[in-house]
């Protein structure tokens, strides 16, 4: 009963809009490129958003150019950025 008092008091998270901040090749075969996709994460809650990972598909020219997860758990501040 108080944690569900507590998300009514905090409100429903909105969620981050992410954008792309740099990319670095890591390996460039024939058939498979790697990637290092540096994400910039920005929050306008009023409250931390833990995360413990992602899944994403990254688009170019509205075509699915790179998908990829991480488990790389990060904590995007109160009306800050990761």
């Amino acid at each position: 009963m108080a944690l569900s008092g507590c998300a009514a008091l905090l409100g429903r998270p909105e969620p981050p809009r992410v954008s792309l901040a740099g990319v670095d090749s890591i390996n460039l075969g024939l058939i498979e490129q790697r990637f290092d996709l540096q994400l910039r994460v920005p929050s306008s809650n009023r409250f931390a958003l833990p995360v413990q990972g992602m899944g994403f598909v990254s688009q170019l020219d509205d075509q699915d150019f790179a998908h990829g997860v991480t488990n790389h758990p990060v904590t995007i501040p109160a009306f800050g950025e990761t």
